[in-house]
């Protein structure tokens, strides 16, 4: 078997469809539905929605790393973010709430959208709770997914100035 080096890479053991994008409006709030397809039941499962502010510089460009000490927000189901009216089996819906501009360092403008990053976390029973990011608090035997992952873009809104 011929082996090849290490930064060589050539098969991911992780597969997914890449990241995404969810663009928004200021002021709109959408919900998303979701199946986990390797999961028959989400029983006492802790599922999140972790979303961070990214330095946005104001001109609409995508960023590349999130804002230290920026706007954090954690979605769950305690906070009624995250619906599993059936946690017996693998679909869930997350809204993204209408003020998740409220906070942010730079405000969208007409042409120049801001953007915040987001992961849905998945964590199997005994990781996380419903107040901290599932990945806090993860003993070893236990799984934290990161089923999607990407960003944010929160558009401007007329409406929403006056």
């Amino acid at each position: 078997m011929a082996r090849s080096n290490i930064t060589q890479t050539t098969t991911s053991l992780v597969d997914d469809n890449g990241s995404v994008i969810i663009p928004l409006v200021k002021g709109e709030q959408l919900s998303f539905d979701v199946v986990i397809e390797w999961l028959n039941s989400l029983n006492n499962f802790n599922i999140h929605v972790n979303i961070v502010e990214a330095v946005n510089d104001g001109e609409g460009t995508v960023p590349k790393l999130p804002l230290v000490g920026g706007v954090k927000r954690l979605l769950s189901k305690t906070n009624g973010y995250i619906i599993d009216s059936t946690p017996s089996d693998n679909q869930f819906s997350f809204t993204l709430p209408w003020d998740l501009h409220v906070g942010l360092a730079v405000q969208p403008k007409p042409d120049a959208p801001v953007y915040l990053f987001f992961e849905l976390e998945v964590g199997s029973p005994g990781t996380g709770d419903n107040t901290s990011p599932v990945g806090d608090a993860a003993p070893v035997g236990t799984f934290v997914w990161k089923p999607i992952h990407g960003l944010i873009q929160l558009m401007y809104s007329p409406t929403e100035e006056v």
